[in-house]
């Protein structure tokens, strides 16, 4: 064994010492990896979605499936056209819902507009529209990806300001929805297996308003959502959310209402 001399033996020391602080340097002062959330949908795509929403309130529970395709119709610049067809099923109804809308929106999901199509029963689509609409205004303001590309940990903010109009209810909510990019995650679903980005949203929302005329109701809302997002499409190709809400009707009566919902793609193409 060679004994090497001390000065020799205080180089290699240094050496190594001057390797490990710029590797160190190195990895605390490279740039974050960033991830730029969009939709980057080909024209002709289409996604199939299965949904299962749980509503609970007054101790009954109501269980609604859905099943929601969306056909890629046109894009052009950062303007994205879709065709969407929904059917719903749910204990109280004795038939089917089945409705189809076009729909335009942003790569970063904002919606621009929207059109209904076709529902059937015909009777219900006033009621359809309504829902149709509450329902989208609802992503748009809760999960709209975010304008900057983001590191893992990222986080921002989605203000809301919402009115709810329907035939004799009034309602403005307020509040915000705190916005994470969680993670990098391979995960598999029926459709296959995605190499996903996870988000995770958290809602808070107060409102009030009016039931008929007189009639007052204020609302307390509390959501979380996570949704496991295709890092190639920007498609979602799971979510699930639980919601919670407070409300006060008049001053006698006080209602709590429990909302699960779950969705996760089933099939796509090409």
């Amino acid at each position: 064994m060679v004994k090497l001399p001390k000065k020799a033996l205080i180089g290699i020391i240094a050496v190594v010492i001057v390797v490990i602080a710029c590797v160190s340097v190195f990895l605390l002062t490279r740039p974050s990896e960033l991830y730029e959330l969009s939709l980057n949908y080909e024209p002709g795509e289409t996604y199939v979605y299965d949904m299962v929403q749980t509503t609970e309130t007054a101790g009954q529970k109501i269980e609604t499936d859905m099943k929601v395709k969306l056909e890629i119709l046109g894009v052009k610049a950062d303007e994205i056209a879709m065709r969407c067809d929904l059917s719903m099923q749910a204990p109280q109804i004795s038939q089917p819902i089945t409705m189809v809308w076009i729909q335009t929106l942003t790569n970063k999901g904002e919606m621009k507009s929207w059109k209904m199509e076709n529902v059937k029963p015909p009777e219900f689509r006033e009621a359809m529209e309504q829902t149709v609409e509450q329902m989208l205004e609802q992503q748009n303001i809760g999960e709209a990806f975010p304008s900057k590309p983001l590191p893992i940990g990222g986080e921002w903010t989605t203000p809301i300001e919402y009115e709810l109009k329907l035939p004799e209810f009034q309602l403005t909510l307020t509040g915000k929805s705190e916005n994470k990019l969680e993670g990098k995650e391979r995960i598999e679903v029926h459709a296959g297996e995605f190499d996903c980005i996870k988000l995770t949203h958290e809602m808070h929302t107060v409102g009030e308003g009016l039931i008929g005329n007189e009639q007052t109701i204020t609302v307390e809302m509390f959501g979380n959502t996570t949704s496991w997002i295709d890092r190639e499409s920007g498609a979602t190709i799971k979510s699930e959310s639980h919601t919670e809400e407070d409300m006060e009707i008049g001053t006698a009566l006080t209602m709590k209402v429990l909302i699960d919902s779950e969705m996760e793609l089933i099939k796509c193409t090409p």
